[in-house]
């Protein structure tokens, strides 16, 4: 079968199927003559129908922001505590013993003797408490002289001499420490060494040595807390007095204090410090051929000096 007499087969099917519905038409208002009529349509067929799918167009867009943004869900959770057993028992690991070790005893008393030439004898004791964390005390003690010099000279002998006398003690508290100290030194020393021509006039032989002697104390309280914040710090006492066999005397006090300040945020620690001196110069006999009658100078001293 060719393909034209297959189109005109078809165009037969179509023709037929047109005078069907033609003639159905026409029954259909001989039937219903009241009702108006519709009219009539034309319909002409040319071709075959022939079915066909549009190609589709394709849609270009740049993408947006918003696709790529991840929206995060709203999560609400509750945690509840809930207590789990566990059937684990370790075992006890025991105590270590730690060992107590006793501190060597330290000796309380010491004496020490001693002799050289030219009569120079040496004698020293100490003595104090056994230790102690809270609290102690001692005593020192020394006497040391010697009978030398020189031949030819003024004064060959020259003696000399050195004795002093020590006491100390101190407690220690749960925030405090306090020490308290006591001393006496006994001195000597001579003039030596002058030739008898560069004597100055009216020089006689009692200058022939000078004695010292000096006593004084110290007291001291201090803050041993080193958490503590308070204020005061430290604070002591030191005093001093010192004479001659020709009058002349000399008086030293010394008080030194520490401070701790808060500003701000920062800590200032400060020490202050107070010092006086006062001496009086005796007359003796080669001063007061060179003219010097005499003087008593003083002296006052004040230092704040704060820091970070």
């Amino acid at each position: 079968m060719t393909r034209t007499s297959k189109k005109t087969r078809i165009m037969k099917k179509h023709f037929i199927a047109v005078c069907v519905l033609a003639s159905l038409g026409v029954f259909a208002q001989g039937d219903d003559k009241d009702k108006k009529q519709v009219g009539s349509v034309e319909i002409n067929v040319i071709d075959s129908y022939k079915a066909s799918v549009k190609q589709a167009v394709k849609i270009s867009r740049q993408p947006d922001f918003k696709d790529t943004v991840t929206k995060k869900l709203p999560v609400n959770y509750s945690i509840r505590s809930q207590s789990l057993d566990f059937h684990y028992n370790p075992k006890a690991i025991p105590a270590a013993k730690i060992k107590r070790t006793r501190l060597p005893k330290l000796p309380q008393n010491l004496i020490t003797l001693g002799f050289g030439t030219g009569l120079t004898p040496l004698a020293e004791i100490y003595t104090g408490s056994s230790r102690n964390k809270n609290s102690g005390w001692g005593a020192h003690a020394k006497y040391f002289s010697t009978q030398g010099g020189v031949k030819g000279i003024i004064y060959d002998k020259a003696p000399y001499r050195e004795s002093e006398i020590d006491l100390y003690y101190k407690h220690i508290y749960k925030k405090y420490r306090i020490v308290a100290d006591l001393d006496a030194n006994f001195d000597m020393s001579s003039y030596y060494g002058m030739m008898t021509d560069a004597l100055p006039e009216g020089y006689t032989d009692e200058l022939e040595f000078r004695n010292y002697n000096r006593f004084g104390g110290q007291f001291l309280i201090e803050n041993i807390n080193s958490k503590s914040r308070a204020v005061f710090r430290s604070a002591a006492v030191n005093y001093h007095y010192l004479m001659d066999n020709y009058n002349t005397t000399e008086h030293t006090l010394d008080i030194p204090t520490k401070w701790l300040f808060k500003v701000q945020d920062e800590d200032i620690y400060t020490d202050l410090k107070v010092n006086y001196q006062k001496s009086a110069f005796g007359i003796d006999s080669i001063n007061m051929v060179a003219g010097d009658t005499g003087t008593s100078p003083s002296f006052l001293q004040v230092q704040f000096m704060p820091k970070i």
